[in-house]
């Protein structure tokens, strides 16, 4: 069994020593989604909402101490949570998939949940973290979810149907990826 270490600060996986690409910074590099740096704002308010609903998972969230801005987010979170009864058994686990060489860190499995701040949905991060899954020895099923969790407190639970077709899109990135960085062309 390979350790996974992930940085947190930088989100930089390494496994057994080496550095391995993250599901994102595959699909980044590849053209296939866009940067968010434009404004850092937006990327550490996702990061802050994932760590809050972490923590009222694990029954370790101090709501006195969320800034009021993700207030309704985490509400949405809760909401879901009561109105879904889901629960999963595992959160925000890193994981590597030894073929294809990358990392991810799914953020609820099973029933494998995508949490998102905003309606920027990606399908290839699905099909990505479902493959991780199975590489690992999990069952995704045919069924994943984006949990999209609004300012308000609502939220919106959109199913996605595995499709294998976008998988090969992933697959094949990963595949060039690879190729581009053993040529020093990333």
């Amino acid at each position: 069994m390979s350790e996974i270490l992930l940085d947190e600060a930088t989100h930089i996986y390494n496994v057994d020593g080496h550095i391995i690409p993250s599901v994102t910074q595959i699909l980044f590099a590849m053209g296939l989604i866009k940067s968010y740096t434009n404004n850092p704002w937006y990327a550490e308010r996702g990061i802050a909402i994932h760590r809050a609903c972490h923590l009222m998972d694990i029954d370790d969230l101090d709501e006195s101490t969320l800034d009021p801005q993700l207030r309704g987010y985490i509400d949405a979170y809760r909401k879901f949570k009561e109105e879904s009864a889901w629960k999963f058994e595992h959160l925000e686990e890193s994981l590597y998939h030894p073929a294809y060489r990358y990392c991810g860190t799914p953020d609820r499995w099973l029933p494998l949940i995508d949490i998102k701040s905003t309606e920027n949905h990606e399908p290839l991060q699905l099909e990505a973290y479902a493959e991780l899954l199975r590489a690992n020895g999990f069952n995704p099923l045919i069924h994943a979810y984006f949990l999209t969790l609004y300012e308000d407190g609502k939220y919106k639970l959109d199913p996605y149907k595995l499709d294998r077709t976008r998988l090969g899109v992933f697959l094949s990135a990963t595949i060039v990826y690879h190729e581009r960085k053993e040529r020093g062309l990333l």
